[in-house]
């Protein structure tokens, strides 16, 4: 034993009294498990090596009504002579044949107990175990026959367990007083018995280790502390406690002790939180006097801690201790209980979910109260399981609606496809208007989202009140939302933190309204918050889609191993299929991403994506369209490219959505109509993009300077670049800053200004660079090489003549060209005399003008 030296020394210097020939009695009470039976145990044992006579007792729940129960095990111990058996089995015979107990048999036995003790050669010791639990006239004669005892010592010990109930009457105030009578209390062990009696079977090192949480898992219950012990015998120094099956039985068994300290626990355990006591005793079954006094008793061996749970294990082990039908049963009365006493949709929702059995239609509301509050709280799984209850309990056809509209809510954040089961369903509720009008909003954009944009349409065209942003509108202009009122409005829809189904589109339009204004730096800033917040919430769908938004970021900041990161990542989050016409998103930006790394055939790999026709009925397919233009042209394939820049042209004018900040088109057929070698085309749709931007869209009128540049002689090309250059410098978009210095290099090395050529292009070479991108060519690249052009004299250059003649014309020497081509000097000198005579020019100075004039060449 642990702990109960003290009480051990007041029982023997009880027992020593009763050597003196006197009687006394000790009553040991404690909590469940305190070591109440091991303590009389010990004791019994030394008082019999010192001579004493033992009889023992153990009071029974069931057996508390019988008469003389406890003292028919006293006496069946006592070894009584024959004829003093017989005598007494007469008298219990006699007190369990009537149905009162006649005073002659009350006297009798106690006078039989009385005349065996005084006839005892020995000091005699009686211990009742479970006194609280013996019958009322047993422990009527154990008290009188201290008081009569005259010769030959008697000691009684009667261990009382601490329970929920009413105490014995005769314990708490029939029993003879002091010093006949001592009362001893045993309470649960401190940290340091926990750590000695883990010793014992653990040893001290890792006892110590574990004392500390093993003390508060039990509060110090010795017989819990055993069943931890039992646990961790095979853990070692540095394992965690580890509380198991033992743990968990040792728990149910101190409940079995006591049916309200059972029932208590078990209705705390179904409720799932700490409740008022007059709750807790309507849901058990009993009086609020009772559930105060079981709590107490709870707390006292370890159970709970104030009004909880010492250890989520304990509340585990209590709820699979409770039989299945009464599981049920416990978890009804609990909500309807709950629902009585005013409590909120959220509590009431959790018992009928445990509960698993369909509900009344006047609950269905309240299922989805709790669904949207588990929503609110990102608890995907209680969300789920309430709306699975709901539709198993049916309701009328608005609430049949809702519910089939919250799952689809549900799954479409995690899993698109699986939504799409209930478009049907969802479209015709809708269309007889039992949604509310936010849910027909979200079958508007389910419908959009997987390409039935005439259905959508259709069903917005039926809804009242404000116009719903539809998923047609996913990628929008961002037009209204540049200048400062603009922006402000932004950054308050993205202040607003979360990210929901009717904040989606709003949230979009704000990343892309910065976006469109050059605040890069801010969209990524917002777009990188948002997606981790989606991501800690498990929201696959809005985290794929804000991933494939920082694509797009990315890409516009020049960052192309960011943008195939995050492009590549919003594919892995969700699913092709799932994506539905927003797949054009992620693709496209990844399709410019590998063209801008100068990577044709990944950007190729990519178009094979498969993407619904209904994609190029949206704004994302304005960006698919762009994408995959981009790639004809880089394939050579210019006039595929003009068709899909045109087309979304038109389909931008159609919608009324003509700005560049959308899809800038114009600039990319210019592109296209420079490489088929018409600049008026060209210049055409440059100069008229560049009318279509606003004071704040540096990026886009810098574009289209840059285009319009390429058209223009060398002279003026260099001031307009210059311009380009300048306006680019405060819109973080680094790639085009690179392409137009290039441009700028260019123009310089026409003019025959080498140092001022090679600053520019060395400088777009290392922002080219850190973009993981290749060195830009020049923007007015024709179709065909001017390289292979014929000169004045109709002859044309070989591919040798061509190298030389070109790094001549970058400033290289005879000697640095021979060493970059592997090539002697002589070579060099007899490729340069070939090259002055086709075209018909005298010196060094004029290669570049001889070489490129009315053309560009792309960098070697």
């Amino acid at each position: 034993m642990f702990e109960r030296e003290t009480q051990l020394s007041d029982l023997r210097g009880l027992f020593a009294e009763c050597r003196r020939g006197k009687g006394r009695m000790a009553v040991v009470s404690g909590p469940v498990a305190t070591g109440k039976t091991e303590l009389l145990d010990q004791f019994a044992e030394e008082a019999v090596v010192g001579g004493a006579v033992f009889l023992s007792a153990s009071g029974c729940r069931a057996e508390r009504a019988v008469p003389f129960g406890v003292l028919g095990q006293l006496f069946r111990s006592a070894h009584l002579p024959p004829e003093a058996a017989t005598h007494v089995s007469w008298l219990l015979a006699e007190a369990a044949r009537s149905s009162t107990v006649s005073p002659v048999v009350h006297h009798g036995l106690c006078m039989a107990l009385l005349d065996h003790v005084e006839g005892s050669d020995a000091p005699v010791l009686i211990g009742v175990d479970d006194a609280h639990n013996a019958d009322a006239e047993s422990l009527e004669c154990l008290s009188s026959v201290v008081r009569r005892v005259r010769s030959g010592g008697v000691m009684i010990v009667l261990n009382e367990g601490l329970f929920a109930g009413e105490r014995h009457p005769l314990l708490r105030a029939g029993l003879p007083r002091a010093p006949l009578c001592r009362r001893i209390r045993l309470e649960p062990l401190s940290r340091n018995g926990v750590a000695a009696l883990l010793a014992e079977s653990l040893g001290p090192v890792r006892a110590l280790d574990l004392a500390a949480a093993c003390h508060a898992t039990t509060g110090g219950n010795p017989l819990l502390v055993r069943a931890l012990a039992e646990d961790n015998g095979g853990t070692g120094p540095g394992d965690e406690l580890v509380i198991g099956p033992a743990f968990a039985h040792t728990v149910l068994s101190c409940l079995d002790t006591c049916e309200v300290m059972r029932a208590v626990a078990r209705g705390l355990a179904v409720l799932a939180e700490p409740c008022l006591s007059l709750l807790l005793g309507k849901l058990a079954d009993v009086e609020p006097e009772s559930a105060v006094r079981a709590t107490v008793a709870l707390n006292e061996c370890g159970v709970l801690d104030g009004d909880w749970f010492r250890h989520p294990l304990t509340r585990a082990a209590v709820l699979d201790g409770i039989p299945p039908a009464e599981h049920t049963e416990l978890h009804r009365r609990a909500a309807t209980l709950l629902r009585t006493e005013g409590s909120g949709p959220a509590s009431i929702a959790r018992q009928l979910v445990q509960a698993g059995a369909a509900v009344e239609p006047d609950l269905v509301p309240v299922l989805h109260e709790a669904a949207e509050q588990a929503l609110a709280e990102d608890d995907m799984d209680h969300a789920r399981a309430c709306l699975w209850l709901a539709r198993q309990s049916g309701g009328d056809e608005r609430q049949r609606a809702t519910t089939t509209a919250m799952i689809a809510r549900v799954q479409w954040r995690v899993d698109p496809v699986a939504a799409t089961a209930h478009i049907g369903e969802l479209t015709a509720a809708a269309r007889a208007g039992h949604l509310t009008e936010r849910y027909a909003g979200m079958v508007v954009q389910l419908l959009t989202w997987f390409g039935h944009t005439d259905q959508a349409k259709a069903l917005e065209a039926q809804t009242t009140g404000p116009r719903r942003l539809a998923l047609s509108e996913l990628v929008p202009t961002g037009g209204d939302r540049r200048g400062a009122k603009g922006l402000a409005t932004a950054e308050r829809v993205l202040q607003t933190g979360r990210v929901e189904e009717h904040t989606l589109v709003q949230t979009l339009d704000a990343l892309t309204a910065l976006m469109a204004s050059g605040r890069l730096a801010d969209a990524e800033s917002w777009c990188k918050r948002l997606a981790d917040e989606v991501a800690g919430r498990h929201m696959p769908t809005w985290h794929a889609l804000l991933s494939a938004m920082r694509a797009e970021i990315a890409l516009r900041r020049g960052e192309l191993g960011e943008a195939l990161r995050h492009g590549k990542r919003a594919l892995e989050i969700l699913p092709v299929e799932a994506w539905g016409v927003v797949i054009g998103l992620p693709v496209g930006t990844l399709v410019r991403t590998h063209l801008a790394a100068g990577r044709v055939e990944d950007a190729s790999d990519q178009l094979r994506t498969p993407v619904p026709d209904a994609v190029f009925q949206t704004a994302i397919g304005l960006h698919y369209l762009r994408a995959r233009g981009l790639y004809y042209q880089a394939s050579g394939r210019h006039r595929a490219a003009l068709d899909d820049f045109q087309s979304a042209g038109e389909l931008m004018v159609k919608w009324g959505v003509d700005s560049p900040t959308l899809v800038p088109w114009r600039t990319d057929a210019a592109q296209t109509w420079l490489r088929l070698g018409d600049p008026d085309r060209a210049r055409h749709l440059a100069e008229e993009q560049s009318e279509l931007c606003e004071p704040e869209d540096a990026r886009l009128r810098a574009v289209s300077i840059r285009i319009v540049a390429a058209t223009t002689d060398p002279n003026r090309r260099v001031v307009m670049l210059g311009t380009a250059v300048e306006a680019l410098q405060g819109t973080g978009d680094r790639l085009e800053l690179a392409h137009t210095l290039s441009d700028l290099g260019w123009a310089y090395h026409e003019l025959g200004n080498f140092s001022q050529s090679r600053l520019a292009l060395r400088s777009a070479g290392l922002i080219a660079k850190q973009c993981d991108a290749p060195a830009p060519g020049r923007t007015s690249q024709p179709a065909t090489s001017p390289l292979d052009r014929a000169p004045a004299d109709g002859r044309s250059l070989s591919d040798a003549e061509a190298r030389v003649a070109m790094l001549a014309s970058w400033g290289y020497s005879n000697r640095q060209i021979a060493t970059k081509l592997f090539i002697t000097v002589s070579t060099v000198e007899q490729h340069l005399t070939r090259t002055y005579r086709k075209l018909k020019v005298n010196r060094r100075s004029e290669l570049a003008r001889g070489l490129y004039s009315g053309a560009a060449v792309e960098t070697i």
